[in-house]
Parts: C-alpha cells; sequence; structure tokens
C-alpha cells in the first residue's frame, strides 16, 4: 500500500551490532492506545468508515516499516484491560464516560463502533507481518494508572493480593498487586496464554518500568526468586506457543530499571535472567525520560558472552516533570551516540508518538499522509551509529526527578552548595561519548543556576580545568534568582565517557543554597 508524502528516508535492513558501525536494531514500543489514536482522531474528522479507518490503521504501521523499524512493540495488557476483543482473562477495554467524557472523547467511541468486529490488534499485527517487521505483545507488569473493574474484582476476592506499600513517585496510585502470590502470578501466566493462543505475535516484552514494584519494597529481594521463576514458565510458554507455530524461537524482551543497583532492589534478578537464557534482549531504561549518564557498559558486561542484547530507550523528554518540552535531533543523536558507544546493540523508542501525536504540521491528515510521516525519518538517522557521530549533539545531564523516582531511588543529578556542608554536592558526572580534539569541533557548556546573589562569585572547573568568572556568560531567567550560565569549553578538555564539572562559591553570607542542574553540552562540527 504506497504511502503519499513520505519522506525520503534512507532504507535499512533489519540489523543486529555490527563493527562497522552499520544499522542496528530498532524497537519502538506504543502506549496503550497510542498507535491508534491519531487514525482515531482522523476518522473522527474527516467521517471515514469502518473499512478507511482500518486502512489507515494499517498505514500506520506502514510508516514504521518505511523508516526501518525492526520490531514493533504493541501494548497488549495494562491493568488488566486488553485490546483483544472478548477476553477471557483480562477486561476488554472500552472508553468509559468517567475516565473519557463525551464529547471531548467521542472520536474513542466511533471509531470503536466503526471498526465493529474487527480486531485492531490482530490488524496491526498482520500488517507488520506483511511489512516484514516483528511485532510483539507488551505487557505492562504492573501499571497503576488507575483502578481497572478487573482488578477491584480480584481485590474484592482475594484482598491480600493488593500491593498496598509501593515507593517512590507516584506511590499513591493504586491498582497493583503483589507478585509474591501464586495466584498473582498464574492470573498473569493465563493471559499470556490466552494471548499466545489467539494471536501470532512474534514474542512478548515484560514492560517492569509500569510500575516497577511487584512486591512491598521491604521484601522485594527475599522474593525475587518467585519473578524468576515466573520469567522461567513465561520462556517455556512461548517455546511452545514457537514449536506450535513450526517457528524457531518467539522473543522474550524486559523494560527495566537503567543501574543494575535499582533492578537489585526491586528483585530483578536480571543477572540469572542473562546467563540462563532467560531473556532475549533487555531495555535499560527510567519509567519517563532520555537517561544521557545510564551505564550501559554494565548490561553489556552481563551479555557479552551470550545472545541476549541490550537495546537501551529512548524517550521523548529529559526529566519529569517536563519542563523542557522534547528532545531535540541534536539531543536524541547525543544519546544514542553514548549508548552505542558503551556496547548497545540497538535502540529502542519508548511513547515516541509524543513527537507526532495530535501535530498536523503542514501535512493534511488523513488517507496516505498518517501523521508520523514527517517524524520517524531521525529514528532511521538514529539506527546508525556513524549518523549519530554526524551534525551537532547535545548531551544532557539532567534531574531526572526532584525526589525519589518510580524504583525508589532519589537520583542527585545536580550540584547543591549550601553553608551546611553536610547537604552540599560539589560535582556532578556530564557522560559524552565524544574524542577530546583541538580543531573539528566547538563545544559549549550550559547550565541553570539557582540562588546566585551579586556579590557571589561562582567557580567552576571542568575535567579539573578551572573556568574563569570572566568566561562565564549568565543570562537572568524567569524566576527568583534564577540565571543561566553558558561558557565555551576547550575540545582539548572532553574525556570520552564520564566527565567532571565541579562548582564553588565564595559569597559573604552565612547562611546560603546554590542549586547548578539541567547541563547541556554542545558538540557543533566545524565547517
Amino acid at each position: 500500500m504506497a504511502l503519499s508524502l513520505l519522506l525520503a528516508v534512507v532504507q535499512t535492513s533489519s540489523g543486529e551490532c555490527s563493527k562497522d558501525g552499520g544499522p542496528r536494531l530498532l524497537i519502538v514500543s506504543h502506549d496503550q492506545q497510542a498507535v491508534f489514536i491519531p487514525a482515531f482522531v482522523i476518522a473522527e474528522e474527516q467521517k471515514l468508515t469502518g473499512q478507511q479507518l482500518e486502512r489507515l490503521i494499517r498505514e500506520t504501521v506502514d510508516v514504521h516499516a518505511e523508516a526501518g523499524v525492526d520490531i514493533v512493540s504493541l501494548c497488549f495488557f495494562a491493568r488488566y484491560s486488553t485490546g483483544m476483543p472478548r477476553c477471557r482473562t483480562a477486561q476488554t477495554w472500552k472508553p468509559t464516560p468517567d475516565l473519557f467524557p463525551r464529547p471531548a472523547n467521542d472520536f474513542l467511541y466511533n471509531a470503536l463502533q466503526k471498526l465493529g468486529d474487527r480486531d485492531r490488534m490482530q490488524v496491526v499485527v498482520d500488517q507488520c507481518h506483511r511489512r516484514r517487521i516483528k511485532c510483539i505483545a507488551n505487557l505492562r507488569m504492573n501499571d497503576r494508572h488507575r483502578v481497572t473493574a478487573y482488578v477491584k474484582e480480584l481485590y474484592r476476592r482475594h484482598p491480600e493480593w493488593r500491593l498496598k506499600s509501593p515507593a517512590g513517585a507516584f506511590s499513591e496510585r493504586k491498582g497493583a498487586l503483589d507478585f509474591k502470590y501464586k495466584g498473582v502470578r498464574d492470573q498473569l501466566l493465563a493471559f499470556t496464554a490466552e494471548l499466545l493462543e489467539r494471536y501470532d505475535v512474534d514474542g512478548i516484552e515484560l514492560d517492569y518500568m509500569r510500575m516497577c514494584h511487584m512486591f512491598e519494597p521491604t521484601e522485594a529481594k527475599q522474593h525475587a526468586h518467585l519473578l524468576t521463576e515466573m520469567m522461567r514458565l513465561m520462556r517455556a510458554r512461548l517455546s511452545v506457543a514457537a514449536r506450535r507455530r513450526n517457528r524457531e524461537s518467539l522473543v522474550l524482551g524486559v523494560r527495566i530499571p537503567s543501574s543494575l543497583e535499582e533492578c537489585d532492589a526491586l528483585g530483578y534478578e536480571v543477572k540469572t535472567w542473562i546467563r540462563d537464557g532467560l531473556v532475549d534482549y533487555v531495555t535499560p531504561a527510567d519509567f519517563w525520560s532520555t537517561d544521557f549518564v545510564a551505564r550501559t557498559e554494565d548490561f553489556a558486561a552481563l551479555t557479552s558472552q551470550t545472545s541476549c542484547k541490550v537495546y537501551p530507550s529512548l524517550s521523548p523528554t529529559s526529566s519529569f516533570p517536563g519542563e523542557s518540552g522534547y528532545l531535540t535531533a541534536a539531543q536524541y543523536r547525543a544519546a544514542a551516540n553514548n549508548f552505542y558507544a558503551f556496547g548497545a546493540d540497538g535502540l529502542s523508542a519508548y511513547n515516541f508518538f509524543w513527537t507526532w501525536a495530535y501535530r498536523h504540521g503542514n501535512v493534511v491528515a488523513g488517507l496516505g499522509t498518517v501523521w508520523p510521516t514527517r517524524s520517524f525519518g531521525l529514528l532511521t538517522e538514529l539506527k546508525n551509529p556513524a549518523a549519530c557521530r554526524t551534525g551537532s549533539r547535545q548531551y544532557l545531564a539532567y534531574p531526572l526527578w526532584q525526589g525519589q523516582s518510580p524504583t525508589g531511588v532519589v537520583r542527585r543529578d545536580k550540584i547543591v552548595l549550601s553553608s551546611n556542608r553536610a547537604k552540599s554536592i560539589s560535582t556532578t558526572r556530564l557522560r559524552v561519548a565524544e574524542q577530546p580534539s583541538s580543531r573539528r569541533t566547538k563545544v559549549s557548556l550550559q547550565m541553570v543556576v539557582t540562588g546566585l546573589e551579586p556579590g557571589d562569585l561562582l567557580g567552576l572547573s571542568f575535567n579539573n580545568h578551572a573556568i574563569p568568572e570572566s568566561r562565564l556568560k549568565k543570562t537572568e531567567l524567569k524566576g527568583p534568582g534564577l540565571q543561566r550560565v553558558t561558557l565555551v569549553v576547550d575540545p582539548g578538555w572532553l574525556r570520552f565517557g564520564d566527565n567532571t564539572i565541579a562548582a564553588t562559591v565564595k559569597t559573604a553570607r552565612k547562611t546560603f543554597r546554590v542549586e547548578i542542574d539541567r547541563f547541556i553540552l554542545s558538540v557543533v562540527p566545524r565547517p
């Protein structure tokens, strides 16, 4: 099916890690309804028929194929809600007026009515296979965005199954189950069995990042073996399904926190999963944002002697809340370059639809011009490590979370200079996969400083190279005591990998607190 107004994208074949810097594998992982919403809205605006709406969904898949996407990760399961019609082991998702009030959300109700008996999940799976890309089923393992009727009924029957005290961001949200109970694990395995019975998916992705806690935080480590046992059963069911379909194998991947320390704290025996061949890939990820300083090499070291691959996560934002907007192309390139440089075999783009959903731009949305048409060219570029090293790059070191992350860990990705020395943090880490250079690049560093007053002297150093106050360009920002500091960095000062930014403040004040964060290091090739 031809697509009009497609970007001219570089055609890339499905590829794994190659020593010459050729194309790598690319996964696009979608939120529960995200792959359908643009088509649903177009169908409402243009009063399309059910047949035309199905065609539009297929063309959405076509855009992925034309961009060189290797795997579409389609969300089949969240909160025991699923897009599978007439599901026996979860509730079939339908919009309800309390969550999706009308008329603002008429497009949801009308689209499902137009589709009638058409199974939109099957449409995506079929079209992926027609276009020779894989479609795997994404399962949100313990999502707490809301409590569904199905989960309420599980609570009523088994009140002990309720996960009572998840830690970290969003801990107030309810709807999770405690996986220390065999019945909870069996419920998920029953859904998996129905899924594999009804759909010819190419595998399953277990999204542990939605929403991280499978056990009570104080019990996670002691019950970790129970998750591993469930993973073995999941792997066995995939093997049975593969044999039934005369397939060599079906994929099992996991989305997990971006540090092994967080994985261990949550009861994820990632080292065992990799060593025992339970998983085919791992996707280290933050819950919300792209983690530019993630230690990809820690996961690559675990997989180096195995067939397991590492596909770090690219998300559209840099911090929560997402005050800085979506990542730019230069920032995506820098993040991907960091991941590749430290052992990534490919990338997994998560919630990438935010960069194009609801945005018509100068494209007339309709049949043949699905909205993501003009945005997926960036993902095509990111498949190739060499392309990530061309053009401008912007490396970020942002506080991913203002307090605890959803895993329960506090990430202190900022400098704090305080009159209370016990609460001071004088350095921060900025990861930059760039070789030192004296000629080929222009490098600059910017940061946001809060709490600096007239008369205070800010001292900065980059990798132990002191930066005179006279080289600091300060711009006042909106907000009390808020300013942006920008400086030129000698390209020869760069370290390939982790760079250290240190700060001091000289002040006559007896009590003070100066915070420095939102670091951006820009690398611009010279003509």
